[in-house]
């Protein structure tokens, strides 16, 4: 019988001005059993940030980018979703957008599908 492993650990790459939009995703990820990996939630004081980050996108099943046009212009957005494209892991980065139109990806991410999160409530 063939075994399939269920997704495990889910990194969130997000600007903090959605934080709110991303507190909910992690509510739902937390409900299905699903360990979130966000860095207000992971990093202890004193860590190095940025290499605990990358190190936790090494762990992760999924690279969850949440895009938005914050995230758009963020610089350590960018340098999440560059290494996580770099592992060259296919179809480990999952896009969602909610903003409508939605903001314009990065030519390097153009050929991976963005879905979108509906909003109740306006978000």
């Amino acid at each position: 019988m063939l075994s399939v492993e269920p997704y495990q650990a889910v990194f969130v790459s997000y600007s903090h001005e959605d934080f709110r939009i991303v507190r909910e995703l992690e509510k739902a990820y937390t409900a299905l059993g699903l360990e979130y990996l966000r860095d207000v939630r992971k990093l202890r004081s004193g860590q190095h940030w940025d290499a605990a980050l990358l190190d936790m996108i090494e762990k992760a099943d999924i690279f969850q980018l949440c895009w938005s046009s914050a995230a758009r212009t963020s610089p350590f957005v960018e340098r999440e979703w560059r290494h996580a494209l770099s592992k060259g892991r296919p179809g480990f980065i999952r896009p969602t957008y909610w903003e409508e139109p939605m903001p314009p990806p990065p030519p390097e991410l153009a050929y991976i599908h963005f879905a979108h999160l509906e909003i109740v409530g306006g978000g």
